[in-house]
Formats: structure tokens, sequence, C-alpha cells
């Protein structure tokens, strides 16, 4: 189905109903992305215990789209505290990835393509990154997809960067 909220765009959401009570997202769409052309790949998988229901039996999509969407499916960290981020840049990373992925949280495993992520959003996080002080390209997270991956490639900016080209006016003469 597809979900959009006010604060980002529409994609498209799949929600997965697990008769053991456990399954991993990822898995899904890896089965998913055998199966499926690109363009209907749901950018995120998240289980439900069950779907919810309107008065006469139907799937409810209204109350579907309203819960929250996760990374990992779960809708909670799918971490350890251990393997929780803790400094920069995976900090940093983690919390830009959850603004521009629109999700409440990532962990150090996750794949920016796999929890959402697309061109237009990798353009924004670098964009927040560089805002941020990291020296990061947008081929960086092409090469890195996975959020420690990244983390360890990308470095603090040199005080003063800003992250955006130089003006001609900045330029010696």
């Amino acid at each position: 189905m597809v979900v959009a909220t006010a604060e980002e765009e529409p994609r498209l959401v799949a929600y997965a109903v697990l008769r053991d009570g456990t399954a991993d997202p990822r898995k899904i769409r890896a089965r998913l992305a055998d199966r499926l052309p690109d363009y209907l790949m749901p950018a995120v998988v998240t289980a439900v215990t069950a779907f919810p229901l309107t008065p006469r039996g139907k799937v409810d999509r209204a109350a579907l789209a309203a819960r929250p969407v996760t990374p990992d499916g779960t809708g909670g960290t799918g971490a350890p505290e251990a393997e929780r981020p803790g400094s920069s840049p995976l900090a940093l990373l983690t919390a830009l990835w959850a603004d521009v992925l629109a999700v409440p949280s990532v962990v150090p495993d996750d794949d920016f393509f796999e929890i959402g992520g697309d061109s237009l959003r990798v353009i924004r996080l670098v964009g927040k990154a560089r805002r941020e002080g990291l020296r990061i390209d947008v081929e960086d997270v092409y090469t890195h997809p996975v959020l420690s991956d990244l983390a360890r490639a990308v470095s603090p900016a040199e005080p003063g960067a800003t992250g955006t080209p130089a003006s001609a006016e900045d330029s010696p003469r």
C-alpha cells in the first residue's frame, strides 16, 4: 500500500502477517526482489501480528497507514544495547537516516535502500550531513549503503568547511 505523511513523499510499504510470530523483514524483502520488478518493490516491509479489520471484515487500510513504519519492521530498534550507536559520525548518521527516511529508529546494520532510501533521499542525506559537518558524497552512500560501513567511510569536515562548493567570491585572486 502507498503510505505518506505530511512530512514525506509517498512510498510503497508492504505489511506482512507472520504465521510463527517471527520473521526478518529483510528476508521477506529479498524474496520479493526475486519475484517483483524494481518499480513494484516496497520501500519498507513492516511485520504486523494481524491486519486491522473494518466492521465488515475487510482490511482497514487507514488503520494500517496510521501505524509507524520502522526499518526493522518491529517498531523497536531491533539491536541489542551494545550495538546501538554511540558517538559521531555513527550517532550523527543514525539521526540523519531516521530523519531523511522518516522512520523512528535505525540500527547500525540497516541498509539505506532496504529501509526506504532512494536517490532523492540520498541527496537529502548528503546535504544534511554536510551541513552537520561530515565530509560525504552521494557516491559514498551508494558504495557503503549499510549505516555502520558508511559511518566508517566518512570523516568530519575540516574546520570552516560547509560541504558546499566554494563560490567565485571565495576564490583567491
